[in-house]
């Protein structure tokens, strides 16, 4: 049977893996990757690209969707954590500073919400994204994957808090995606 100290002691090796791994080039990369997965560079990326496909209007709900998932993934993740209140590595294993509890992840929250709900609104549009085949949902889950290996290569976060943030993401981004779509889904039939 699964226990908690099981999970714990994986969550302990994954992270003192990675920090036996890491190298200068590697930081740099996870610094960029949380920093835009960060729920306010990433509600700015949305929203820019929000403003660059209202010429493409097939588009505008895909990405309309995944900003509203991300912010509402943000809000729910902080006001889920004094629930758990589970403290974050110890801050010698830390490369930046991150304050507040860990449990669960809002970057990976945020960032699986807004992935899966600009793909889940995609296809239940018209917009061009199911057409694009695997490509585009492969791209952003697998940028989404990223921002959660690097908030753990950092040191800021366990992977069962990325793990967990990333189905709380994925649910919040399909329920939004679905409502977004809600209308014209209906309209269609």
């Amino acid at each position: 049977m699964w226990t908690m100290n099981g999970l714990w002691a994986v969550d302990g090796s994954v992270t003192r893996w990675m920090v036996r791994h890491r190298t200068p080039f590697l930081d740099h990369v996870a610094y960029l990757l949380m920093y835009a997965g960060a729920p306010v560079p990433l509600l700015v990326m949305l929203l820019v690209a929000a403003v660059l496909t209202a010429f493409r209007r097939e588009l505008v709900r895909p990405v309309v969707a995944g900003a509203l998932a991300a912010a509402a993934a943000d809000v729910t993740t902080e006001w889920l954590k004094p629930s758990f209140a589970r403290p974050r590595p110890e801050a010698h294993l830390a490369l930046v500073t991150a304050t507040g509890y860990s449990f669960p992840s809002a970057a990976a929250a945020t960032v699986f919400a807004g992935a899966v709900a600009v793909i889940c609104a995609g296809r239940r549009t018209a917009s061009p994204l199911p057409r694009a085949g695997a490509v585009v949902p492969a791209l952003l889950l697998g940028i989404a994957v990223l921002v959660g290996a690097a908030v753990i290569y950092l040191g800021v976060h366990w992977l069962s808090d990325v793990v967990v943030g990333a189905v709380e993401g994925a649910v919040i981004g399909y329920a939004v995606a679905w409502v977004v779509t809600l209308r014209r889904a209906h309209r269609s039939h």
